[in-house]
């Protein structure tokens, strides 16, 4: 037995090496396509990098392939094309933050259906809503009534736990919890269906034409629709209050 065991010793140790190469050879290559794409907007938009700060893409994941896209002219006079191999959304908006401009598009303002998306919408209005977030809100009960049979993700909170404002919103943002949605809009505005007025007043404000919201955790409806346009407006928007970003 002890000589099977040593026999092992290398094979394990070969296959760890082996894991380690992986890992690195992993790191690298994603190092080298970071440092391609910089170059790429170093060049075309003078700009370091394609950050959060600089640029936005809004897409839904119907993971259907699509024919090429025409290059979107921007302000600037600068144009990206798309070839149809690295595009795979149907709805597809491509945004620069500091200026708002659009850089490429498809099919932007065709309706879709925003699914957990509808939590940016459901944060923004809590976090503007609520004045101290350091509050705890008791999740009860009737919150969780229908959650799970509809099959909503959920963050793993449980009736009668009392938790902070803030802790909430992670739980929305972070695993999708529909738990914290509903305990958020009930603190707020007593109600979903309350809270889900503020939410397409909200919609009206920022002048997103063509959004609708049913409820406040994106479960499915009919009814309960956007576009990635208004999707963009929305996440635009959202960015530049410090505690949502």
């Amino acid at each position: 037995m002890i000589r099977k065991v040593k026999k092992k010793k290398p094979r394990i140790h070969i296959f760890i090496i082996f894991l380690l190469v992986v890992v690195f050879a992993t790191f690298g290559y994603k190092s080298i396509i970071t440092q391609e794409v910089q170059h790429v907007f170093e060049k075309e938009y003078g700009d370091k990098t394609p950050s959060y700060s600089s640029l936005k893409i809004t897409s839904d994941f119907s993971g259907d392939r699509t024919k090429p896209v025409t290059s979107s002219k921007i302000e600037t006079g600068l144009s990206v094309s798309l070839s149809p191999d690295k595009l795979n959304s149907h709805n597809v908006i491509l945004t620069r933050l500091k200026d708002q401009a659009t850089i490429v598009q498809k099919k932007s303002e065709e309706k879709i259906y925003p699914a957990s998306l509808t939590k940016m919408m459901t944060a923004i209005v809590a976090i503007e809503n609520l004045p101290n977030l350091r509050e705890e809100i008791k999740l009860t009960n009737s919150m969780f009534q229908g959650l799970y049979g509809s099959g909503a993700s959920m963050a793993g909170f449980k009736p009668g736990e009392r938790v902070l404002a803030i802790d909430l919103l992670y739980g929305a943002l972070l695993p999708s919890g529909a738990e914290c949605c509903i305990g958020l809009a009930d603190q707020i505005a007593g109600s979903e269906q309350n809270f889900v007025k503020i939410m397409n007043q909200k919609a009206a404000d920022l002048d997103m034409k063509n959004t609708h919201f049913e409820n406040a955790t994106g479960l499915q409806n009919e009814n309960h629709y956007t576009t990635v346009k208004d999707l963009s407006i929305l996440l635009s928007y959202a960015l530049q209050n410090d505690t949502f970003r």
